[in-house]
């Protein structure tokens, strides 16, 4: 984040992990849990590294992404 964020008017770049859960309530962004979890945590960092396995793509979205056109 520090490299494209040089430019930014900001005195801290923000942390990639900032969006990362937040675009996982609008169904083609689904987060992988280690374990299942209470709806409503707070999305820190923190959370996030101790929690998720990784994320992915909606399937069909996965797919609508792999077209040329």
């Amino acid at each position: 984040m520090h490299e494209y964020t040089k430019r930014s008017q900001f005195d801290k770049p923000a942390y990639i992990s900032n969006p990362f859960g937040h675009p996982a309530t609008d169904g083609f962004w689904h987060l992988q849990l280690k374990i299942e979890t209470e709806k409503g945590v707070s999305l820190s960092r923190a959370w996030l590294n101790g929690n998720v396995r990784y994320a992915c793509f909606d399937d069909n979205l996965w797919v609508l992404l792999q077209s040329k056109e």
